[in-house]
Formats: structure tokens, sequence, C-alpha cells
């Protein structure tokens, strides 16, 4: 299934006996509130026809934040067939625009270099679904990556937002951001992205210097997301990167910038 903000993609196969459909029936629904007072909100989209559409069939107008449960079944006129497996999906909240990976100059597809050894600052463009503002909480992931196994190396919060709690239970610091409409028509003010700094060469060591240095960025949100950002590998909330070594490049310009307190501010980039 292909999720989008109102919007969700079902794709299935036709069923293994000999059965000849004429039709098809989906049924999705979701619940709202809990305990006694919930309720299900049940919805059925019909399509007529023997063959399984090749493109899907889309379901719109869905209710953003809730978790969708979605199942299928052939129809022979008024006969039914058994219903499949059901699937469930949760509908996003925000949309990740852009995730801007720069040491002081960059753009949403990443195409400017990046050099080892320099602190790296990452903006994270995000939009509500509603036009209005939603606040969700983030954190970002350096990823390493050895075979077919991935290793969280870093996490880091967004440093230009104070509004940050301690989550006792899970023993997780809480960072929220509040993301507004149209990001990329402010990207040139701070507080339009959701930014975190981080020192790449902590993780390289002194023996890889002379090396590339690949890495992944993952942002994770306490929300549904809906993953738009234009940086490879595209569309998943994640950057993979490339840092290239420079010998005898100085950043001292760009390093004084950067806040060694958290709640300080990056510049504007």
């Amino acid at each position: 299934m292909t999720v989008e903000l109102r919007s969700l993609t079902v794709n299935w196969q036709r069923p293994a006996s000999g059965a000849s459909p004429t039709g098809w029936e989906i049924h999705y629904s979701y619940r709202t509130g809990a305990g006694p007072s919930a309720q299900t909100n049940d919805s059925v989209h019909q399509v007529a026809g023997r063959a399984v559409p090749s493109g899907g069939v889309t379901l719109d107008n869905l209710v953003p934040g809730v978790v969708y449960t979605v199942k299928v079944r052939a129809m022979n006129g008024t006969v039914s067939g058994s219903f499949s497996a059901s699937v469930t999906v949760t509908t996003p909240v925000v949309t990740l625009v852009g995730l801007e990976v720069t040491q002081g100059l960059q753009d949403w597809e990443g195409n400017i270099k990046l050099v080892k050894g320099k602190k790296t600052a990452v903006r994270a463009f995000l939009e509500p679904f509603s036009g209005q503002d939603t606040t969700v909480s983030l954190r970002l992931e350096a990823i390493r990556k050895r075979g077919s196994t991935e290793t969280v190396v870093a996490t880091a919060y967004p440093v230009n937002f104070s509004n940050s709690y301690l989550v006792p239970t899970l023993d997780v610091r809480v960072v929220e951001f509040s993301a507004e409409p149209n990001a990329a028509d402010h990207r040139h003010e701070l507080n339009a992205s959701a930014n975190f700094v981080l020192d790449n060469h902590r993780w390289i060591g002194t023996k890889a210097y002379t090396r590339d240095f690949d890495i992944t960025y993952r942002l994770v949100a306490g929300k549904p997301i809906l993953c738009r950002e234009a940086v490879a590998p595209g569309n998943t909330c994640k950057a993979d990167l490339t840092f290239k070594p420079v010998n005898g490049l100085k950043s001292a310009w760009w390093e004084s910038k950067l806040p060694l307190d958290p709640r300080q501010s990056i510049p504007c980039l």
C-alpha cells in the first residue's frame, strides 16, 4: 500500500482458486476514542470488473493521524468471497519536505560535497497536513551500515527549541517542533526548520581521515510522518551521505558559529 496525506492506494492479487469475480469490495475502517466510548468508522469502496486494477485503487478523503484497517474480498453479483487478511496503516499528520545536510552551504538535493572532520548541521523542514501548526517530537539518528547491519552511533535533538522534557518511563528526551505551512518559502528563516548539529569526526576514528566516510542520517518523529525529501535515497526520511577527506582544509569560521550550548541557535544558512 502507498500512503499519502489524505489518501491510500491499495493493491491486491486475485484469489488462487478458480473463482471468477465480477468485482471487488474494499473495506477500510478506523477507531476513535477508547474504552466504552470507542467507535469504529467503517467505509466500503466497490470496484467493478474481473481484473484487479493494475495501478491499485486509491481511497481518498482519509482522516490524518489514525490507524486504518484495510481488507479486500471478491464479489460475484450478490455472492461475496472471504475477506483477505487485514492490513493496518497509519495516515501521516506532517510531511518532511526537505532534509538539508550542510556545512555552510547546501541545496535540498544534497549536491554540495561534505568534508570529513567538520561540524555538520542538519535542517529538517516539515509541513503540517491541515495548514495549521502541528507540534511533533523529533530526533535525528546517525547510522553506520556494515553489510546488512545498521548501528545507531549517535542521536541528536533540535538545538533551536527549548521545549524539551524527559519521559521517565522511556528514559528518552523529547524535543517538540512546531511544523508550519509553506516551509520552502521560509527557508531563509532559522526557525522554519528543526536544526540539529553533529560533529562527524567523533565516529570516524583517527585512522580513517584519508578515506571516504559513509553514514546515514535518519529523522524520527513522534507522530506519523510522510517522507517527501529530495536528498538521496529520497522519500525515506533519510539522507545517505559521503564525507570526503580534504587535507589541510580549515573550517574555523563555520565551527565558530555552531553552538556549544544546545539552548543556543545555529546561524541562518
